[in-house]
């Protein structure tokens, strides 16, 4: 007998975290404006089967793709003469997590054995562009108008990001009459933030009680 739980939730959300709007002066002339829009998806299904008495297979997954649009501008109206200035930040992420995990359990009498074993991943993706301006050619479209200015008054920058992790868990127990208890625990875990040629660990540990 095969018994299949699926459990799934999918949510997407936005959020305006700052937005300043336009600061008028007389003779209404704009000082400046500062927006922020975050948009955040992701998806975290989960799958049980149950194999077997004592042995079940869990599926566990999670993803995430999160983007970010910053916009800044400030008039020249603003400072002492200081020009007008402007600034365009995107971001974007992506992250997402995979674990197979089997379990078994039995209870023989007075003794107990129970074991699990997990194979994951985790992947995420980052990066972010940075355009700046000095200079505008006019104050009237905001953060818009970036690209109205001399090629010597205009700043980019690119930056990106990526890292990712496997791991190998095995952990088994035995216990006698509910008193006595046994933990045997290996952990192998590979990391693309490890330094040096070797990019996997191991971790053993145990516990008796």
């Amino acid at each position: 007998i095969v018994i299949v739980t699926v459990l799934a939730s999918i949510a997407a959300w936005q959020s305006q975290a700052l937005m300043a709007r336009l600061i008028f002066y007389p003779p209404a002339v704009a000082r400046g404006q500062v927006d922020r829009f975050v948009t955040r998806s992701y998806v975290n299904p989960y799958l049980e089967l149950q194999i077997i008495d004592g042995l079940s297979y869990t599926l566990n997954t999670f993803a995430e793709e999160r983007s970010q649009f910053f916009g800044r501008f400030t008039s020249s109206n603003y400072g002492d003469g200081d020009p007008s200035t402007a600034q365009i930040q995107e971001q974007t992420s992506t992250n997402y997590l995979l674990d197979n995990i089997l379990s078994y359990k039995k209870i023989f009498g007075a003794h107990g054995i129970n074991a699990t074993f997990v194979y994951g991943f985790q992947k995420n993706e980052w990066q972010q562009m940075d355009a700046f301006s000095d200079k505008l050619g006019t104050d009237l479209l905001g953060y818009h108008a970036i690209d109205l200015s001399a090629s010597e008054d205009q700043r980019f920058s690119w930056d990106t990001d990526e890292w990712g992790r496997a791991y190998l868990v095995g952990r088994v127990g035995y216990d006698y009459d509910d008193r006595y208890v046994v933990t045997l625990t290996m952990r192998r875990d590979g990391s693309s933030k490890y330094t040096g040629d070797n990019k996997y660990g191991y971790f053993p540990s145990y516990s008796v009680a």
